[in-house]
């Protein structure tokens, strides 16, 4: 249940968090940093810059992705960003939402998680 993304060498999530903030703030964004920082992080990285960019600027780094980028671009961005029983819980939710239900991503995920992640995501499925 591990990804596969390799840590980045020399990481440091406050310079990551100052950079994203920067491609970010004022008139457009730079979507190439964004790109260039989060594909390029594993997700334990991605948490702790999703940390550092809370204390830092007491700002959401989700909401604000999320208000700079649109379409797919700025889906994927919100999924990078969850821990990993956050994005089953997510797509657990996007399985069952609206008229009929995604079949296949239930199985997808429940039959593919150990019982102790299974637990887990039940937990903050409901929260």
């Amino acid at each position: 249940e591990q990804g596969t993304m390799i840590a980045a060498k020399n990481f440091d999530a406050n310079h990551d968090a100052d950079a994203l903030r920067k491609a970010m703030k004022g008139a457009g964004t730079d979507e190439k940093i964004l790109i260039d920082i989060l594909g390029n992080r594993n997700t334990t990285q991605r948490l702790e810059i999703k940390v550092a960019f809370k204390n830092k600027f007491n700002r959401d780094l989700i909401s604000d992705l999320k208000s700079e980028t649109s379409g797919n671009f700025s889906k994927l961005l919100e999924r990078l960003m969850l821990d990993p029983v956050e994005l089953d819980c997510f797509e657990l939710k996007q399985a069952v939402k609206g008229a009929g239900t995604d079949e296949e991503a239930l199985i997808e995920i429940l039959a593919s998680r150990s019982n102790k992640r299974i637990r887990l995501i039940n937990e903050t499925y409901v929260k």
